[in-house]
């Protein structure tokens, strides 16, 4: 679209026809004070904080419904314009609570921003009488505090226009109109979607995340906690909606762009994706793993499609074990173009997978399945090897060692290191939940678990006790230095250590330490658009009951039955689909501009 000129301020402002007034002048760096408008919302011109002043044009204009033209000379800074928002505000905050402090979102408000940047008296010469409303908590999710709302109507145009699920809406008339749903229905009874729209757009505390759901997390992980609490990072909503497409291919492709034992994890991980995925507030969490399962077991090699080799860079990597963390290292190290050799002291790869979990559990296919993977990447195997040195490997010219051994109890180490010879500690001194250790040796990394002068008897006493499970991470156990991997009986952790110790291995080979990799094909932009469906927040969870993570050995229970391809469907149809909420555009306070 072609670029014009016009003036704002006495400052010439750059912008396209496409483009309000006040969207030009936000962008030029000269901000109008606004409050019904958003960025992604259809502008509405109900405020009147946003008015401004147009050459040749009488009277006044409101920004942000005003498109810009070329050679516009406009202002936005009179004594005319400041009364007029002045008398504005006053209507504005005439319904609004004098007290702001005790609301949660105190000095992160974009009416008391607005309040701040137009200045002015406090004192409010009519306050509306409002009939008391209080605080509605019954829904789950989202706390509504309507005594604080001031119309704006933001929420209703956002379920209206982002979502086509339009629950929320306008309700009474004159000084007793409010914001509500139909015969002020719960959420669930009136067909919400739960997306979170109208919470990111309110500009006050109004509508707001539940302080009950909120409290001590992170509030970017909390609201989208299925793939900010996998241990990996999974783009869970991604995969989730393209099994909900009936794109199964797709879907796992998805998956393996950050797993590399995606068979293996449907069956063992612990699930810490659904033991805070929002739905599970509502009814029964999605089966997010019982998902991944169904790809995983009639997946093809269409993910292969756009996989590009790696230029060979010379460079030899050793790793010691065959567990989860190990074969993930190497898997990625062989993507990066280095040569990488396994060396296993058992006849047989796979480490406490193969070892310790039954085969009621995992089945013996889901573990060959992934290892074939990783064998096909270029890495070579060697078994029954389990005496070699560091120094030994180091002759034979290999460039770096990851000590993978884990902490097997079935047998001896494959090899014991003594603990003042490697010294082993976070890798540039990050925290141990980072899931990486390197060691004071040059060219020598860990991950997982590894067993220090072996593993003692006390050691194997103490996994048997209760204690174990409530302080295993935080104590070092003679002969035992513990790093969430293998220990935590969570294939999902020693499979994030394995990538961690990959980026920092390839980065002390020169690499850059990126294992990005975009496997499944480039679809359609997702559709914002919910719609709504009746029910919705009732739809009864298709996979087997979920049971919350504790730590324990992954796989003791037996597997249920697998999601057929109906009930798979529809399962990832329940997902709220909270990735949505994040692509809102965030408010932009004055002090930014």
């Amino acid at each position: 679209m072609d670029k014009f000129t016009l003036t704002i301020d006495g400052r010439e402002i750059t912008t396209t026809a496409d483009k309000s007034l006040l969207e030009a002048a936000l962008e030029g760096g000269i901000y109008i004070p606004h409050m019904c408008f958003h960025e992604d919302l259809r502008p509405e011109g109900a405020c009147r904080l946003c008015l401004v002043e147009i050459e040749g044009v009488e009277g006044v204009k409101a920004s942000c419904s005003t498109k810009a033209e070329k050679g516009m000379v406009v202002t936005t800074k009179s004594e005319h314009l400041e009364h007029l928002r002045h008398l504005a505000m006053e209507l504005i905050i005439a319904r609004h609570p004098a007290e702001c402090t005790g609301c949660p979102k105190y000095l992160n408000c974009e009416l008391q921003s607005n309040k701040q940047f137009i200045g002015g008296s406090e004192e409010v010469r009519v306050r509306k009488q409002i009939k008391p409303i209080s605080v509605n908590d019954s829904n789950p999710l989202f706390t509504h505090d309507f005594t604080r709302c001031i119309l704006c109507g933001r929420c209703v145009r956002a379920c209206y226009e982002l979502r086509g699920v339009g629950v929320v809406s306008f309700i009474g008339k004159g000084k007793d109109t409010n914001i509500g749903t139909a015969y002020d229905r719960l959420l669930m009874d009136a067909d919400c979607r739960f997306c979170g729209a109208c919470a990111a757009v309110c500009p006050t505390g109004s509508i707001r995340d539940s302080e009950r759901y909120m409290e001590g997390k992170d509030k970017r992980k909390a609201l989208l906690p299925c793939k900010n609490y996998c241990p990996v990072g999974i783009d869970v909503p991604r995969y989730v909606r393209l099994i909900a497409e009936g794109k199964f291919d797709e879907s796992y492709a998805v998956v393996r762009e950050s797993l590399p034992l995606p068979c293996i994890c449907s069956y063992v991980c612990l699930s810490f994706c659904e033991n805070d995925c929002r739905r599970g507030q509502i009814n029964d969490p999605v089966g997010i793993r019982e998902l991944k399962r169904f790809v995983s077991e009639r997946h093809t090699d269409f993910w292969k499609r756009d996989l590009k080799p790696h230029e060979p860079t010379g460079k030899r990597v050793a790793v010691l074990g065959s567990g989860p963390s190990g074969l993930t290292a190497a898997y990625y190290l062989a993507r990066k173009g280095h040569g990488v050799t396994i060396f296993e002291q058992d006849a047989q790869i796979g480490g406490m997978l193969r070892h310790t979990i039954s085969r009621k559990r995992l089945p013996k296919e889901a573990l060959e399945d992934d290892i074939n993977e990783i064998i096909n990447a270029g890495v070579e195997i060697r078994l029954n090897e389990g005496g070699k040195t560091i120094d030994q490997l180091f002759e034979e010219g290999y460039n770096a060692v990851l000590l993978a051994i884990g902490s097997t109890f079935s047998g001896p180490p494959a090899l014991r290191f003594k603990d003042e010879d490697l010294n082993i500690t976070p890798m540039g001194g990050i925290e141990v939940d980072t899931y990486n250790m390197a060691t004071s040796r040059e060219g020598v990394f860990a991950c997982g678990d590894v067993a220090i002068n072996g593993v003692t008897e006390d050691f194997i006493e103490y996994t048997k006790s209760e204690d174990y499970y409530e302080d295993f991470h935080e104590s070092l156990i003679e002969g035992m230095v513990a790093n969430r991997g293998d220990s935590y009986r969570s294939a999902t952790i020693a499979i994030k250590s394995g990538k961690n110790a990959a980026e920092g291995i390839d980065q002390f080979l020169d690499g850059d330490g990126d294992l990005t990799e975009r496997f499944a094909s480039i679809e359609e932009e997702q559709s914002p658009i919910l719609g709504r469906e009746k029910g919705f927040s009732r739809l009864g969870r298709r996979a087997d009951a979920f049971q919350r993570p504790v730590p324990q050995y992954a796989g003791m229970d037996p597997a249920g039955d697998a999601l057929t391809e109906e009930e798979a469907v529809e399962e990832a149809k329940r997902c709220l689909k909270c990735n949505l909420r994040l692509k809102i555009t965030p408010p932009k306070f004055w002090t930014e501009y």
